[in-house]
């Protein structure tokens, strides 16, 4: 398994991760994730990544709208 990814584009956002998002992203920073990058959209989305960057110490976002 490959070790020390980063995902330097990811959208955790998607109401697909509702379900288990939060378990998803213990387990790859746990296995093989060593960062993420949450690309926001809107300010929805941009509230979500300032979340998140809080919640896990490996994610990050950027702001952005479109």
């Amino acid at each position: 398994m490959l070790k020390n990814i980063f995902d330097s584009h990811s959208h955790y956002d998607d109401e697909r991760f509702d379900d288990d998002r939060d378990t998803l992203l213990g387990e790859l920073f746990q296995n093989s994730v060593s960062g993420i990058i949450h690309a926001s959209t809107d300010v929805k989305s941009s509230e979500f990544g300032v979340c998140y960057s809080q919640k896990f110490e490996n994610f990050y976002t950027s702001i952005g709208i479109h």
